[in-house]
């Protein structure tokens, strides 16, 4: 339904550093949203201020102190709109269905909510490997940035929790670097969180953020002993940050094939957020890791169950990050649900082939005459179903077609 009524007036905050490249490809993209542009520039030495320059935004310097909160709380201070979008330069607005109608919408919010999220989908080599909702438009003056990395916002008016926005949606780009731009965003990031916990041992985020970078390198022995610290803050302070950790500590456990570990953090996982996406990924791959085959059906169907609930509605991954949104972990779920089905197919077709020996022959072959129709269609040509091969059955076969496909340690 389209919307009708006044149009609020947006201010676009961004803090830059030598983004000349990225800028070529975000900037166009905020044209339509930005009433104004604000861009605060904590250094750059290429044409970074040019290029914002030439898209007319105000530009403010201020030399990079090594807080990201401390300079995206200077370029909100110099916000004049009714709301704020807070942008990145390795980020790209993808508009859904038209600015007007976001406008109109955010001017019909009621007066105690402050802040909206958007969906923002990371892209790494063309694809996307990981969702979630991230809060980015606020009433001006209602917000404030906590954290010298991995900044987040804090609501000082009004009510905390966010609305889904549905008009527009953000690609993030910031880990599709080449390999040396990779390993500096990686010291500076490292830097930063390792100072955190050293002035604060709770600092349960911190701990949390280095281990997501360690697990990205493949760094699983120090992934490890965060996770451990991670867990003694948590309890300590009994306070959680993101309900990822456990999927992450999942799979670092899994890679280092500690298996009484991999149990734990899953258990615990589920129990917190049993319709969890990555979670019931998580339980399939663990259940084909052991050969439970009627775990790998459970995770598998819950899977399809979420993915689909997920699909429909942004708001069912919470502001979690979700790796599993994608067509890949859908179809490794359908694959192994198939193969443990057709699996347990077989058992109950062997049961009903010593049953139907001793069954009434002209039910008997009826039944094995339908049978045969069926598996024909898909291919499945196992002549002992042949009613007029009645007695020999499929049980001396040392192996039918079933068995032959069924693979559960792929």
């Amino acid at each position: 339904m389209e919307l009708t009524g006044p149009e609020v007036s947006v201010s676009v905050c961004m803090m830059v550093k030598n983004e000349e490249s990225n800028l070529q490809r975000s900037l166009p993209s905020i044209a339509e949203l930005a009433d104004e542009l604000i861009v605060v520039d904590t250094g750059s030495t290429d044409k970074s201020v040019e290029i914002c320059e030439q898209h007319n935004a105000k530009v403010y310097h201020h030399p990079w102190e090594d807080n990201f909160s401390k300079h995206r709380n200077q370029s909100i201070s110099y916000a004049t709109s009714d709301w704020v979008f807070i942008f990145d330069a390795d980020e790209e607005l993808l508009i859904k269905d038209s600015i007007e109608q976001l406008k109109i919408w955010l001017g019909k919010l009621a007066g105690e909510c402050s802040s909206s999220a958007v969906v923002l989908h990371d892209i790494q080599k063309n694809k996307q490997v990981m969702k979630f909702n991230s809060v980015r438009f606020f009433r001006r003056g209602t917000v404030e940035y906590r954290d010298t990395v991995h900044n987040h916002p804090v609501i000082l008016k009004g009510e905390a929790k966010a609305v889904i926005c549905p008009y527009v949606e953000l690609n993030h780009y910031g880990y599709d670097l080449p390999k040396d731009k990779a390993l500096l965003k990686r010291k500076r990031t490292e830097s930063l969180l390792l100072k955190r916990v050293e002035n604060d041992v709770d600092d349960v985020a911190a701990y949390f953020y280095l281990i997501q970078m360690y697990t990205a390198y493949e760094e699983y022995a120090t992934a490890i002993k965060y996770i451990d610290e991670y867990e003694q803050a948590v309890t300590r302070s009994d306070v959680e940050f993101n309900g990822s950790i456990f999927c992450t500590a999942f799979s670092v456990f899994r890679k280092v094939d500690d298996k009484k570990n991999t149990e734990k953090w899953l258990l615990k996982g589920l129990k917190k957020f049993p319709k969890d996406l990555d979670l019931l990924l998580n339980l399939t791959e663990y259940s084909v890791w052991q050969k439970k085959l009627n775990l790998v059906v459970d995770g598998a169907k819950g899977f399809l169950e979420a993915y689909e609930e997920f699909s429909n509605s942004p708001l069912a991954g919470g502001n979690r990050f979700t790796y599993s949104a994608v067509p890949e972990a859908k179809a490794y779920c359908l694959f192994h649900l198939s193969l443990a089905l057709f699996q347990q197919s077989d058992g109950y077709l062997t049961m009903l082939d010593k049953t139907l020996k001793v069954a009434d022959k002209q039910y008997s072959n009826g039944m094995r005459n339908d049978l045969r129709t069926v598996l024909d269609r898909f291919g499945w040509n196992n002549k002992k179903w042949n009613p007029k091969k009645i007695d020999s059955g499929i049980s001396n076969v040392p192996q039918t077609q079933f068995k032959k496909v069924v693979n559960l340690s792929r």
